[in-house]
């Protein structure tokens, strides 16, 4: 088992992850290539001996007690002035021992940072380049490659260009744009020390016309007293200059002082980054940019520019500490998902964050999702989708759960030498008998196996997971349900919408009072039940009390967050009682005398639908139990119920009387025996008061669309509204509360955009998406490119399938050429498609 285990795990892992992740990101760094460069504080490298810097490199660690008295000995020896050595150097960009050892030097501080993404911006040059180009490679050879790490540095081209108003600004490039920058600092940049003549504006356009970015540098720290107020103005809206520097946190700050010089908003315009414009070594790795990309170059840096709001952040975003990490599903000789060879299995990775699934029409999409469904829930709502699922031979969930990596293995509990006709294929013991009647199939807990994974230097070990509970409670943490558009859509057409948000609601607040106080008496001997219930149910009605301020409480701040959005109304229906009275009273005869009384117990039924509707079910059952009577009289009298009719044949032969004050203890007794008679209608009947006490609905703003002009919110309860009005409500109240409240447990949905026109979905779904992602993983089948575009998926999962079997066809972050393309495919109805739509909208959007 282990070694099956073991070698499925390799498989999960070995994975390719193409999807978009934080990258972390170094801008402006400064090498000995720049005139005013130190290497280490209060002295200028170029006035620093080889000695000097091997002694850094020493105390930096990057040598070793040997390594550093051997190269004293070379240096005092004078070979690196031999001819041997400067040989050796004309195979690289150095131009002396000192020169190489400085950079290396460079190269170790950034590995040592974990720096993943950099761009090296001398003062006026691109000398430096190469040579730090050539360090970073050396390094990793070295040091890095054969220790097991995949870390390796990439470095951008870039120059910080000192222009004449004293604005200094960095433009960065493409490494193959190498020779065209040197002709630009040949032709415009004269001085090294000085820079150019020309300004900020001029060099940002002559920056533009050969394919880079420019932004300026350190703008909290930048002097504009030589500049003019039109300058200013001029220079902020240039329709290349959407990116700006800042050496502090202060970003707020920086882009309100902008504020008055742009035209738009600085908010939307500008990308921040966070730069270190480090002159020595212990200034690298202290001021960072995490940039999300998937394969680090120059045109994904330019992309995430762009989407700069949901793509650049200065300081590193909380990750999710649950998600999903991979799937992988044997599929045996009758599986419909498998790999692209007939013998391989099924293997997928996500991201932490945005992952879209894409394919045609029967490719198995929505498969996926019912697989992580059953096996992270072991509920299955028909027997066919189970069927279907169980023709896998298994399946592995791959994820993490609070920083700890688990595998989940689902077996499907089929007999032994079962055929795919069977009537019943499944083991006798598979199913939770008592939740035959239930809507929902049940499945056993021995359909999973729960694995935590440890690892050590050398192995990786599978440590099972027993305990049934503990089981539960890590399943139910990581993962609680997901979401079929059409389900909602089924649930919004049959009035459900109250029980739909009631079950997203309270599915982060589990109500453990009530299901303790239910379980408790189910299994209570008959003699304990009017105890238990007259000592229980007051602590029941103070929890639920307590409950309901909670909820009011939480929905009154969101509803004041999203006042302008979306509101929710919780309606308690407690009023309404007939629901769950009438399962205690169904089998009362209305005519039928009590012994002795002339009260039926048709008006015993009245009584208590009258009480309840004055003082509140739970509080009269409570007063019951407690044989308390005098306080229900002072609300309602059960003397006021007393029958002016004859007695019917049921009653003919026995005597009957008026009730009397004297006789109250009597007669409510004889009403507490009545109820307490039949354990099973009481426990029914708490289970219906416990559903239809809470109610809730929303409203929705139905102006909360992309539309031409701005209208004010028109707030409507989501019963008037439209089809597509709803679900997009529905939608954004999952995304907006699960947000609002911090649950960050993976949002599995199935085709959010049905039912949903454009504006809609850009406006709402793409926005919430993009809000959530960091901190939530979504995973999301869907056929719209708005969602898969405008909310920079970090990954798409390409399915196909020749109707026998389906297989992932292509996943990627979508800057990948490929990923695009199936976009096209099959999101927009081809290329040709595709360009005919840009030719049609051009004429517009020209305009």
């Amino acid at each position: 088992m282990t070694i099956s285990l073991l070698r499925n795990y390799q498989k999960l892992t070995r994975s390719r992850s193409d999807y978009g992740d934080l990258k972390k990101c170094e801008f402006h760094i400064h090498t000995p290539a720049s005139h005013d460069y130190r290497l280490i504080p209060n002295k200028l490298y170029k006035n620093l001996t080889e000695v000097d810097v091997v002694k850094v490199a020493y105390e930096m660690e990057m040598l070793t007690e040997v390594q550093r008295d051997f190269l004293f000995r070379e240096i005092e020896s004078g070979y690196f002035e031999g001819d041997d050595y400067r040989q050796q150097l004309q195979k690289t960009p150095f131009t002396c021992f000192k020169d190489y050892l400085a950079f290396k030097l460079v190269a170790h501080k950034l590995y040592e940072n974990e720096i993943q993404v950099a761009v090296v911006s001398d003062h006026n040059t691109v000398d430096g380049y190469k040579k730090l180009v050539y360090a970073l490679d050396e390094y990793f050879k070295e040091r890095i490659k054969g220790s097991g790490s995949k870390h390796q540095i990439t470095l951008l081209l870039g120059i910080e260009i000192s222009c004449s108003e004293t604005i200094h600004l960095v433009g960065i490039f493409d490494n193959s744009m190498y020779f065209a920058v040197q002709r630009l600092i040949e032709e415009c940049i004269p001085s090294k020390v000085f820079g150019t003549y020309e300004t900020s504006l001029s060099m940002i356009e002559k920056i533009n016309k050969i394919g880079g970015i420019s932004y300026i540098a350190h703008i909290n720290s930048t002097n504009w007293s030589n500049t003019t107020q039109l300058y200013k103005q001029t220079l902020f809206n240039h329709p290349s200059l959407n990116v700006v520097g800042i050496t502090s946190t202060d970003k707020e700050g920086q882009l309100s002082k902008i504020n008055s010089y742009t035209m738009t908003n600085p908010n939307e315009k500008f990308c921040v980054i966070h730069e270190g414009d480090s002159h020595q070594l212990d200034e690298l790795g202290k001021k960072n940019t995490w940039i999300k990309m998937s394969k680090a170059s120059f045109n994904s840096l330019k992309k995430a520019f762009i989407n700069h709001k949901i793509c650049v952040f200065i300081t590193k975003p909380d990750s999710t500490n649950k998600y999903i990490k991979g799937l992988l599903i044997d599929p045996g000789d009758e599986g419909y998902l498998r790999g692209r060879k007939e013998d391989e299995p099924f293997v997928v990775d996500f991201s932490s964050d945005l992952n879209c699934i894409i394919g045609g029409r029967g490719t198995g999409k929505s498969t996926m999702l019912n697989i992580l469904e059953v096996v992270f829930t072991l509920e299955v709502l028909s027997m066919p989708v189970l069927r279907f699922i169980c023709k896998n031979k298994f399946i592995l969930v791959y994820f993490v759960y609070l920083q700890k990596e688990y595998l989940l293995r689902f077996i499907p509990q089929l007999k032994k030498n079962h055929i795919s006709s069977d009537r019943s294929p499944f083991e006798e013991k598979a199913f939770v008998k008592y939740e035959k009647n239930s809507k929902k199939i049940i499945l056993e807990h021995h359909w999973i196996e729960l694995y935590q994974i440890s690892k050590s230097s050398d192995s990786v070990n599978f440590n099972i997971i027993l305990d049934v509970e503990e089981k539960r409670r890590i399943l139910n943490n990581v993962y609680r349900k997901s979401y079929s558009i059409n389900n909602i859509v089924e649930q919004i057409n049959n009035g459900k919408i109250g029980d739909f948000i009631k079950e997203v609601i309270f599915n982060g607040l589990p109500f453990k009072r009530r299901d303790e106080f239910l379980e408790t008496f189910k299994k209570l001997p008959k003699t304990r039940l009017r105890t238990f219930l007259a000592k229980d149910l007051p602590l029941l009605n103070e929890s639920m009390d307590k409950r309901k301020l909670m909820i009011e409480s939480n929905l009154q701040e969101y509803n004041m967050i999203h006042h302008n959005q979306l509101n929710i109304v919780y309606s308690p229906k407690a009023i309404d009682s007939i629901d769950y009275i009438e399962i205690l009273t169904d089998s009362f005869i209305s005519r039928q005398f009590l012994p002795e009384y002339n009260i039926t117990w048709g008006g015993v039924e009245r009584f208590i639908i009258s009480v309840s509707s004055k003082i509140g079910f739970m509080k009269f059952l409570t007063h019951l139990f407690q044989n308390s009577f005098k306080k229900i009289e002072e609300h309602v009298s059960i003397l006021d119920y007393q029958s002016d009719k004859q007695p019917s044949f049921f009653d003919v032969d026995q005597e009957r009387k008026n009730a009397e004050k004297k006789d109250l203890n009597i007669v409510y007794g004889k009403i507490r025996d009545k109820l307490l008679a039949d354990r099973n209608k009481l426990v029914r009947c708490f289970q219906n008061y416990f559903e239809v006490i809470d109610d809730f609905s929303i409203l929705f703003n139905t102006n909360s669309k992309e539309i031409v002009t701005t209208l004010s919110p028109n707030m409507k309860d989501i019963n008037e509204i439209s089809l597509g009005q709803k679900v997009v409500a529905i939608l954004t109240f999952i995304f907006e509360y699960g947000k609002h409240f911090n649950d960050n447990t993976p949002l599995i949905i199935d085709q959010p955009e049905d039912n949903l026109d454009n504006q809609y979905i850009y406006k709402n779904l793409v926005n919430s998406l993009k809000q959530i992602k960091n901190n939530r993983q979504i995973i999301v089948v869907t056929h719209s490119s708005t969602i898969v575009t405008n909310a920079d998926a970090e990954q798409v999962i390409v399915l196909d399938s020749n109707s026998q079997n389906g297989w992932i066809e292509k996943k990627g972050y979508p800057d990948n050429d490929v990923v695009t393309r199936h976009i096209i495919n099959y999101l927009e109805g081809g290329e040709e498609s595709f360009k005919h739509k840009i030719g049609m909208y051009n004429k517009v959007l020209q305009k």
